[in-house]
């Protein structure tokens, strides 16, 4: 777990390794967890369809920017943000989830204000 932007920057800059073996997070998550296998990751029109097995608790880092405006279509999945900017996902035994996109001017925005409040937490914008 890192706090804020200095800590993980402090971490990155002594081993410049971890962010291939480590997904850095802002809030603490309990384990113990065990390998995925077999994970896909699949782009549909507004949406991200990830499957993937385990055999107990498990989490994958994706290569998609994290947003509050995401959320996964099965409830037992934890949607979080990794290192900054990408998306991580924490399940259990079989995942076959969509993440989708709600937001929108009109309606649904107030994603988009508690991704703000995240990067003037990290100290990325003021």
């Amino acid at each position: 777990m890192v706090a804020d932007l200095k800590t993980l920057r402090r971490n990155l800059e002594q081993n410049p390794a971890l962010l291939a073996s480590r997904a850095f997070v802002h809030t603490s998550i309990e384990g113990p967890f065990v390998p995925a296998h077999d994970a896909r990751m699949f782009f549909e029109r507004n949406a991200v369809r990830v499957t993937a097995s385990s055999n107990g608790r498990s989490m994958l880092l994706l290569p998609v920017q994290f947003t509050h405006c995401l959320s996964a279509s099965d409830p037992k999945v934890q949607v979080i943000r990794a290192g900054l900017i990408f998306t991580l996902l924490i399940f259990e035994g079989t995942l076959d989830t969509r993440l989708n996109w709600h937001f929108n001017f009109f309606g649904e925005s107030s994603c988009r204000l508690r991704d703000l409040s995240d990067l003037q937490k990290l100290e990325l914008v003021r």
